[in-house]
């Protein structure tokens, strides 16, 4: 084995170890399409065939995940390359793409999945392409197969996901191993997937539509316009000067809501959307996809107080991206590195915080504080339920219900008398 495949395996190794959730992961993918022209994305979760018997003892259990989209599709040259760790094939546009660190594809498959298959077709032609994660550990040579699609496959895979769309790309994940263990694996997934495109995707919805399993996803704004307690005005702070000290026009744009408890039509899944110390904190906006959400960027530390609080933070990604934002690789932590930039923010926090969160949050705990006092007081005053009086039943029904009336003789009807009438007397 030469010293060069040895690093490409453990290239593969770390690439695979970067730890990005399934649902985040497949939005990755979805940005390549957005990058590539696509106007639809469509994603299939197919599930496993099974017995009842089968189904009875595991739950679901998924088999596939497609990938279609309706963008222009890639060359034989950037078929090749899709699946080259750091590789596009292509130059990048850093002021408009989504693709942030370009090993999108590789590492999003294989996050998931131990087999990557990609269809595609453009004007250069329809090309095919695979990797699979196990035979790379084996055989860890860097380069891929690459040939045309078969007619077969034009038809059975091509034309049935893409459509009527003549150009495009179809991405099959198969051997899916990688994914956390629930009873309900399938419709979890589903759930988080909706839930990533519909935030993550909400200031491109006049650009893109995405369907998962032929639905088509509502698209969720994080700061809840019209159904939050209030929502500040945008705040914009002007960059004048890139990490190198050239001149340039850029901005950055921060607004804030204070959202409410109550559930809203917006909320399609509300177990991961409602205020809570996992969704309180910035939505970082990059080229008008998310990069991170739920961020405290170190200004304060998760607590009750702040669960009502939603900001986002939008820029664009040429000039600023390693200058005034960064993020990690799993997309997880997302940071503010420039000093000045960070305090500005803070400060009109702060004032948010001060002005709007804490004081209905206060608000909100007096009225709930006056409710249990209240429901206190008109419980004290009810009167009371007078106990029921529980009635002794006369020993002489007892003895009387006893009594066979139909087989008694004249003699047992007397003695039956006498005892009656010992009965009653002992009972006054």
């Amino acid at each position: 084995m030469s010293h060069f495949d040895t690093r490409y395996e453990n290239l593969l190794k770390m690439i695979r170890s970067i730890g990005t959730k399934p649902s985040d992961a497949l939005r990755d993918i979805g940005d390549n399409a957005y990058d590539a022209g696509a106007s639809e994305l469509r994603i299939w979760t197919i599930e496993k065939k099974q017995t009842a018997e089968q189904f009875r003892s595991n739950g679901k259990k998924l088999e596939t995940i497609v990938i279609a989209d309706n963008g222009r599709g890639m060359t034989k040259y950037e078929t090749l390359k899709s699946l080259v760790p750091a590789e596009t094939g292509r130059e990048r546009d850093l002021s408009a793409e989504l693709g942030y660190f370009g090993i999108g594809l590789l590492a999003s498959g294989f996050s998931i999945a131990d087999t990557i298959k990609v269809y595609t077709r453009s004007a250069d032609g329809c090309w095919f392409t695979t990797v699979n994660y196990l035979d790379k550990m084996k055989n860890p040579n860097p380069e891929n197969i690459i040939r045309p699609c078969t007619e077969e496959e034009e038809i059975r895979i091509v034309n049935a996901y893409l459509r009527k769309s003549p150009t495009g790309t179809v991405i099959i994940l198969s051997d899916i191993t990688r994914l956390e263990a629930t009873r309900n694996i399938v419709d979890d997934l589903n759930d988080r997937i909706s839930v990533s495109f519909a935030r993550g995707y909400y200031y491109m919805q006049d650009k893109i539509s995405v369907y998962l399993n032929n639905s088509k996803m509502n698209y969720y704004d994080t700061l809840e316009r019209g159904y939050n307690n209030h929502l500040s005005k945008e705040y914009v702070i002007p960059i004048t000067e890139d990490k190198y000290g050239n001149k340039i026009d850029e901005k950055i744009y921060v607004q804030m809501s204070c959202i409410k408890k109550a559930e809203n039509p917006t909320r399609t899944h509300p177990k991961l959307q409602s205020p809570s110390q996992q969704t309180q904190g910035w939505s970082l906006v990059r080229n008008d996809r998310e990069l991170a959400n739920a961020q405290k960027f170190n200004m304060w530390t998760s607590s009750q107080p702040q669960n009502n609080f939603r900001g986002v933070i939008r820029y664009n990604g040429e000039h600023l991206d390693g200058h005034i934002f960064d993020v990690n690789i799993s997309k997880t932590q997302a940071s503010i590195i420039n000093k000045e930039v960070w305090s500005k923010i803070d400060k009109i926090r702060l004032e948010y915080f001060k002005n709007e969160v804490l004081p209905r949050y206060e608000q909100t705990r007096a009225v709930n504080r006056q409710n249990r006092e209240t429901k206190a007081v008109l419980t004290s005053l009810a009167p009371k339920p007078a106990r029921p009086v529980v009635k002794k039943t006369s020993a002489v029904i007892l003895r009387l219900n006893s009594i066979d009336m139909d087989n008694t003789t004249l003699k047992q009807a007397f003695e039956h008398l006498t005892q009656l009438k010992m009965l009653a007397n002992a009972e006054g």
